[in-house]
């Protein structure tokens, strides 16, 4: 049995004043022991965090639902290794930046699939599958046949789908990690005339929960000391992130200034200087000592 228990999840409900609740959330994860990524905003909450024990973190889940008065939806999974060292409370404009503060979303369904009509839609040659996720986590893992927009933020993602002329009334197909890019993304689609645009409920975290040996090909990178996750939600070994730009990587690569060695991404590694050595200050030292 693995030591931590993780859940990810978001809800979409207004806030008037986010800051006056950090110190409450703040106190209680520290009596539980939670440790994650937790962002709140006028429009909701965006979470992933980790407990040492499935009671603390339902403790917790129930606390959180308790404290806003609504009901969460999480995705779980567990690792044997601590995936985060504190918690990370933000305030922000977004729970999930898309740039337009002003976009309305709420939690009701918005042509979500379950992973069983997913995988039916997918197997539709007249649809299009679009990777809402940067093109690092693409490059880990996708859906067969999804496009990648190789996009760097998220917002990003909207400009590319009009870059790609996909006519506006052709079915598309979005997904992303845990739900909560498409669950706001679809409604900044719709907003842009395209109309018929379905979602992955829960993300690539729920389809793989039901559909472990499905369609997802791959990988499925997420935002903690993990990496990444496979098939069985379980952290995929030997990967880390790149000691340079912290993109996911594979590989290690042994410093030319005999410091040791470190994760460089297949991007970095192209790099003369960054391909060959084990952090920023080494690269940094060894790029300094190199002939003008």
């Amino acid at each position: 049995m693995s030591a931590y228990h993780i859940a990810a999840t978001y809800s979409f409900f207004p806030i008037d004043d986010p800051a006056l609740h950090q110190e409450a959330i703040r106190s209680e994860a520290a009596r539980l022991d939670i440790r994650g990524i937790f962002v709140l905003a006028p429009e909701g909450l965006n979470t992933t965090c980790a407990a040492p024990s499935r009671p603390a973190l339902d403790a917790w889940i129930g606390f959180l639902q308790q404290h806003f008065q609504i009901r969460l939806d999480c995705k779980y999974s567990q690792s044997a290794r601590r995936p985060f060292k504190r918690l990370a409370f933000k305030l922000r404009p977004e729970i999930c930046t898309t740039g337009n503060t002003r976009l309305e979303v709420d939690n009701s369904q918005n042509h979500h699939l379950d992973p069983a009509q997913w995988d039916t839609m997918l197997d539709d040659p007249d649809s299009v599958v679009i990777d809402t996720r940067n093109h690092y986590e693409y490059e880990l893992g996708s859906f067969r046949g999804a496009i990648n927009p190789r996009t760097d933020s998220f917002r990003e993602f909207f400009d590319k789908v009009e870059e790609m002329d996909i006519p506006r009334d052709r079915n598309i197909m979005i997904f992303c990690t845990g739900g909560i890019r498409c669950h706001k993304g679809i409604v900044e689609l719709q907003r842009r005339g395209y109309h018929n645009v379905w979602q992955l409920q829960g993300g690539i975290l729920r389809y793989l929960e039901e559909r472990p040996a499905g369609s997802f090909q791959g990988d499925c990178f997420v935002f903690d000391h993990r990496v990444a996750v496979g098939p069985d939600l379980l952290p995929v070994p030997g990967l880390g992130l790149c000691v340079h730009c912290g993109n996911p990587a594979r590989e290690q690569v042994p410093c030319v200034r005999g410091d040791g060695s470190g994760y460089v991404c297949t991007d970095c590694q192209r790099d003369p200087v960054r391909g060959s050595t084990c952090s920023k200050d080494c690269a940094n030292k060894h790029a300094a000592s190199l002939p003008a």
